[in-house]
């Protein structure tokens, strides 16, 4: 019997010992890149590609709960210009926070969250996140930073940057590159009829609260087939999905003094009769928003963009929908106490394509659907539709430059961030030509300046906004 104990003691003790953290990296050199979820998927296939047997990890919380915001990449150096072969790399992606996390941080030199990659489950790949955005405490200073426009455009507190954070100044950074084109969309759920026009200044107005209503909007749909109120499933201030938007439709911060300040509407902006006053804005107990007590609008803030899809999914639908907040509380939206599904627009780049589920995007001053996967339209479509064919000819205009940066990189860091710039530009990555890849390429296009348009001339922009994104697209 006490062989039996002592043996059972022996397997627990192990087991502890196999559950016990354990580091990803012996030596590496670990290159921390934070912002924008935008070039997630390529960034993947860069990663992979200039590392000899990488092995992915991903960020866990502390409940051990997949965090789909941090994704290491751990192996060995592969013909990486000015970095010998073989040498020891660990790359961290953090997306949490979006493109201004790749701004502020990067210029500013601040610590934020990010993977422990001496705190790893091995066998499952994942690691345990660690540092506090908030008190400047733990984390790591990211090496470099990737956001949807160029730093430039992150001004304005509680706009494109943070109520609690503040501008960087463009002295702050050594270098800002200009990396490769990408759409944005216009998106709505499949509860908003696709025969609806939605043109550039109704969708404008619709982001800035101007309509209560649909049937404000249009007498067409007063027709009791949804819930009347308007909802917008935006992103939080400091995204750089958020600040394409506010730059398109609202010109911030491109206007003159007297019209730079167009609102751009946020969650306190709704109809507040939809706060129940329920739960105290934590994770467990969020604040509650309720539509079916409301006549009126729902902005509704989301951190990331999957966050923006399932808010579209959760209206359409009527399900739960909960999201953190820029004010650093949590909500939870109660679309299934109304009777109908609601009506909502969004805030998405165009490589959310393939992830369409209740919702869809849509011809640009137009009507009808758009699938990007497969480059068609509804019948009868009418307007300009965000394909790829539009994209490099410049008639499809709803697009800026994703920009790569950092405060002064040397030695091996430098040599690879000069060719993940390289390879993200590159149509290899773009536009998938070897078709290896896991990117969206139908999403993005080669700058004019970095490819050859007269070559490949349905990969490569025939115009750029070089790097400034006031500026409109001109023919290179």
């Amino acid at each position: 019997m006490k062989m039996k104990q002592l043996a059972l003691g022996c397997a627990l003790a192990a087991a502890a010992i196999g559950a016990q953290a354990a580091s990803a990296i012996n030596g590496h050199t670990v290159i921390f890149f934070s912002g924008a979820s935008a070039p997630d998927k390529f960034m993947a296939d860069i990663s992979t590609s200039i590392l000899t047997g990488a092995v992915q990890y991903r960020g866990v919380n502390a409940d051990n709960s997949i965090n789909g915001n941090y994704n290491a990449f751990v192996g060995t150096a592969n013909n990486i210009p000015g970095v010998a072969n073989g040498t020891k790399l660990a790359i961290i992606k953090r997306s949490e926070g979006g493109s201004e996390r790749g701004v502020g941080p990067v210029g500013q030199q601040l610590n934020i969250r990010t993977m422990d990659l001496n705190d790893c489950d091995l066998a499952a790949k994942t690691c345990k996140l660690m540092g506090d955005d908030q008190a400047g405490v733990g984390g790591l200073v990211p090496d470099m930073g990737v956001s949807d426009v160029e730093p430039a455009m992150f001004v304005g507190l509680g706009v494109n940057v943070p109520s609690d954070g503040a501008e960087t100044p463009a002295s702050l950074f050594a270098e800002v590159q200009p990396v490769n084109q990408l759409m944005f969309g216009i998106v709505a759920t499949n509860s908003i009829p696709a025969s609806t026009h939605l043109s550039r200044v109704g969708y404008g107005n619709l982001l800035s609260g101007k309509y209560e209503t649909w049937s404000q909007f249009s007498a067409a749909l007063n027709d009791g087939a949804a819930e009347d109120n308007v909802v917008v499933c935006r992103r939080v201030p400091g995204s750089g999905t958020q600040a394409s938007y506010n730059m398109y439709f609202n010109n911030f911060p491109c206007g003159s003094a007297s019209n730079a300040a167009t609102p751009i509407a946020g969650v306190f902006d709704s109809d507040f009769s939809a706060f129940n006053g329920n739960g105290d804005g934590s994770e467990a107990n969020p604040f509650e928003v309720d539509p079916s007590l409301a006549t009126g609008k729902i902005i509704i803030e989301n951190s990331g963009s999957g966050d923006v899809r399932n808010c579209l999914k959760a209206a359409n639908n009527r399900t739960e929908h909960k999201t953190l907040g820029a004010d650093g509380f949590w909500y939870t939206v109660k679309f299934q106490n109304g009777t109908k599904p609601y009506r909502a627009i969004g805030v998405l780049s165009a490589d959310s394509y393939g992830k369409e589920s209740g919702w869809a995007f849509r011809m640009l001053d137009g009507a009808g659907t758009y699938n990007l996967a497969t480059q068609t339209a509804s019948a009868g479509a009418t307007g300009v539709a965000p394909s790829k064919a539009n994209l490099v000819s410049g008639a499809y205009d709803f697009v800026l430059e994703l920009s790569m940066q950092h405060a002064g990189l040397t030695g091996v860091k430098k040599a690879v961030f000069n060719e993940i710039v390289r390879r993200a530009g590159s149509t290899t990555y773009t536009g998938d030509t070897t078709g290896v890849f896991t990117t969206v390429p139908n999403a993005f296009a080669t700058l004019p300046q970095i490819g050859d348009a007269v070559a490949q001339p349905t990969l490569v922009a025939r115009h750029t906004r070089l790097a400034n994104s006031c500026a409109p697209l001109k023919k290179f």
